[in-house]
């Protein structure tokens, strides 16, 4: 199944795994981990921190100017374009005053890992949390490409029509919305949360 935007609660889970190791901060900010990038960020989301964005009070707007902005370059630098592009062009909320929900938000969440490790963020879950929890079947995109008849295909709307595709959110929305996985895994996923998992894998 494709999980779109609850690729979020995955994501949470691997910066809860970077900030037990040490490697974040929940203050952190793309100011503080990239400061090349930070400065080409509006001066009053510099500052900006991981747990403001997962609570989605980080003042950003819900989704990016252009998604597919910048095709051709690895995704943490395009990422990192539509970032740039958005919050200079798009309407901004005061930081920490109200909650907005954010699929741009999380994606920049994403990005201060990908800054602060050197790894992109697919390859962080793989890592951290696909391979721990042996969710085999989790992947990133469609569940089948080229005509593959292996899994069940998505539908988009074609006017009144819907139509059975084969395509997913960008590839750039990876920490919103982009993971898809088994039922079975889905739920040994879900599993954490009740208690579950491998011992000492995330402090509660």
């Amino acid at each position: 199944i494709h999980l779109g935007s609850c690729t979020k609660a995955i994501t949470a889970v691997l910066l809860a795994r970077l900030v037990d190791q040490g490697l974040l901060r929940w203050d952190d900010s793309l100011g503080s981990q990239a400061t090349q990038l930070g400065e080409r960020l509006p001066q009053s989301h510099r500052a900006v921190t991981l747990e403001q964005l997962l609570q989605h009070r980080g003042g950003f707007p819900p989704n990016a100017r252009d998604w597919w902005l910048t095709r051709g370059r690895n995704v943490s630098e395009y990422r990192s374009e539509i970032l740039v592009d958005s919050l200079n062009n798009l309407q901004l909320d005061p930081p920490g005053k109200t909650e907005v929900y954010s699929n741009l938000g999380y994606m920049a969440a994403g990005l201060i890992a990908e800054y602060r490790t050197g790894e992109s963020w697919e390859e962080l879950l793989q890592r951290e949390v696909f391979q721990p929890l042996g969710l085999k079947s989790a992947g990133f995109g469609p569940r089948s490409l080229h005509g593959s008849l292996e899994q069940p295909w998505g539908h988009s709307l074609d006017q009144e029509t819907l139509k059975s595709s084969q395509h997913d959110n960008p590839p750039a929305l990876g920490p919103a919305g982009t993971v898809h996985l088994s039922i079975a895994d889905w739920f040994r996923f879900c599993e954490l949360f009740a208690g579950g998992g491998p011992p000492d894998f995330l402090r509660a």
